[in-house]
């Protein structure tokens, strides 16, 4: 009661609430007057919810340092009722309570992956900067969404490249928790198995018959962000920081040993012979014109995204 009070005593000239203002009063006076607690509560969540129409809403729990099953469960209902209001919620809770199953948070979700339109918000906010919808919409999709990975790629970005007007790297930054859960996740393979999986990221166009040959394994995908899409225009995709983690996992010695094993396996004068011989740094004045000849060739029937791989090996080496 005492909260909505001050709330509403403290906004109640405020001009955002004109259209609302005799809603929130009759509200306020039904706190007042409610006879019991589970009144209140639901009368106090309509307030809050009108009140969010018209402006942002932080609401604050606080049990005031008593843990006991009743203030949790009126806690709970509480946050029930405000459930499908548009606002944050916050429930304090005094020092060194252990939080567990009888105690809140009452609702948990993860936001461990950004969707495109949440990577936007996310890179305006980091960057305060004009941040194109399709260039966050690229950066999602290149990071799977991670957090930590789309605000390091945004943050590296030129005030240009966030807004549209020039191209994003090839190669995305690798986030720090992305780079150690990739090691992570490779060391528990075999040696040949890393070898392998490590190949197929090296690789033009992903064939693992191809990798089994050289490495004798196939790739064992442990982590997500490694298959191109099946549509061939875009195989491979942009390169996405898992690949990204992946080849770096290994030293520059092995990746150029596994380029020069791949270029092996394909026929001299191919795309794919040439793209690892430079993969390597054995490339060749042909090889350059192999690879550029290559290019363009995509680029007559739009396959823009392989078009531009083919170029970017030039700069891995």
């Amino acid at each position: 009661e005492t909260c909505v009070v001050q709330v509403f005593e403290r906004l109640r000239f405020d001009a955002e609430l004109d259209g609302v203002r005799d809603e929130l009063d009759r509200l306020r006076q039904g706190v007042r007057n409610a006879a019991q607690a589970e009144s209140q509560i639901v009368l106090t969540s309509r307030f809050a919810s009108v009140l969010a129409r018209v402006r942002p809403l932080v609401i604050v729990l606080s049990n005031l340092g008593d843990t006991s099953e009743p203030v949790v469960a009126q806690l709970r209902r509480a946050a029930s009722y405000l459930a499908g209001v548009p606002c944050a919620v916050i429930v304090l809770l005094p020092a060194g309570t252990q939080v567990g199953n009888s105690v809140p948070p009452l609702f948990t979700a993860s936001l461990s992956q950004l969707d495109p339109d949440d990577a936007h918000n996310l890179l305006s906010a980091v960057t305060a900067a004009h941040v194109d919808p399709m260039t966050a919409s690229l950066i999602a999709e290149s990071c799977g969404g991670r957090i930590e990975d789309v605000r390091e790629n945004g943050t590296a970005l030129s005030a240009a490249a966030l807004g549209g007007r020039e191209l994003l790297p090839y190669e995305p930054v690798v986030s720090a928790p992305t780079r150690a859960m990739v090691a992570e996740q490779v060391g528990l393979l075999e040696p040949d198995e890393v070898e392998a999986l490590v190949a197929s990221q090296l690789q033009l166009v992903q064939d693992d018959d191809v990798v089994e040959r050289v490495t004798g394994a196939r790739p064992v995908r442990v982590v997500e962000g490694l298959v191109p899409a099946p549509d061939a225009a875009f195989n491979p995709p942009p390169r996405t920081v898992t690949s990204h983690a992946v080849i770096e996992s290994v030293t520059e010695s092995v990746r150029k040993d596994l380029h020069l094993r791949l270029a092996q396996a394909y026929p001299e004068g191919t795309r794919e012979h040439a793209w690892h011989l430079v993969g390597a740094g054995q490339g060749r004045a042909e090889d350059a014109d192999t690879l550029l000849d290559a290019t363009a060739a995509e680029l007559d029937h739009g396959r823009l995204l392989l078009a531009r791989r083919l170029t970017q090996v030039f700069r891995d080496v």
